[in-house]
């Protein structure tokens, strides 16, 4: 059986991670790319069975996706719409992590039309956009439903006792810009960090908000879950 084709766009902790599950199946054809040397070698020392690219730039993410089947963009979120575009023009499958912004939705509006599109895959947009459709689908009508994710760690070593996974626009955003959300069975925008509050786990006492990217996609992708 002929092998899937996977590039995958980001030699950062994701991109990593996912080239060393699927170079262990035999299903898949794996090769990373990223505009960093120093990236690529990390990933070389690890002795994958990957190929690994050197590339920069919208025509240099183009260009590699020529024979491939699949573009999955584990990048940071400014470089998220160069690989949407890139899978658009190859007429590839598309998957990332983040939550995407009008113009990456509008590249896979289009490329979703012929290919596979899977958007908003990590945990949070993601996993908890799953959760949160199947504990409404398992229960008897629901008013009034609260999720809460995060990276806290165990020991804190920052003002806000946060985790920080992701790159720092990522970051930057989820206090910035306003969340979607679901209310009244109506999609609608609110104010990142409303509904501010605290909340203790363990004795460690973090900051609890509406955060734009928990829930980004689920209000657009959730129509056929149960109303709230």
């Amino acid at each position: 059986m002929a092998k899937l084709n996977v590039c995958i766009f980001g030699a950062g902790e994701i991109g990593t991670a996912l080239a060393s599950t699927l170079s262990r199946s035999d299903g898949f054809a794996v090769k990373v790319v990223d505009p960093s040397e120093d990236a690529l070698d990390r990933i070389r020392k690890r002795n994958l069975d990957v190929k690994l690219q050197l590339v920069s730039g919208a025509d240099g993410a183009r260009a590699t996706l020529s024979a491939q089947d699949i573009a999955v963009a584990a990048v940071p979120e400014a470089a998220v719409k160069d690989v949407a575009l890139a899978a658009l023009a190859a007429n590839v499958h598309y998957l990332d992590f983040t939550c995407p912004t009008d113009a990456v939705r509008a590249a896979l509006a289009q490329l979703a039309e012929r290919r596979a599109v899977f958007s908003g895959c990590g945990v949070s947009p993601g996993l908890v956009g799953n959760i949160a459709c199947s504990l409404l689908s398992a229960f008897s009508p629901i008013t009034d439903l609260t999720i809460r994710v995060g990276a806290n760690p165990i020991v804190p070593t920052n003002r806000l006792g946060y985790g920080q996974i992701w790159n720092l626009d990522g970051l930057i955003s989820e206090y910035t810009k306003p969340s979607a959300a679901i209310r009244d069975g109506q999609v609608t925008w609110i104010e990142s960090l409303e509904g501010l509050e605290r909340l203790t786990i363990d004795g460690v006492t973090t900051k609890v908000s509406q955060r734009p990217e928990a829930l980004a996609t689920f209000p657009f992708s959730g129509k056929s879950c149960p109303e709230t």
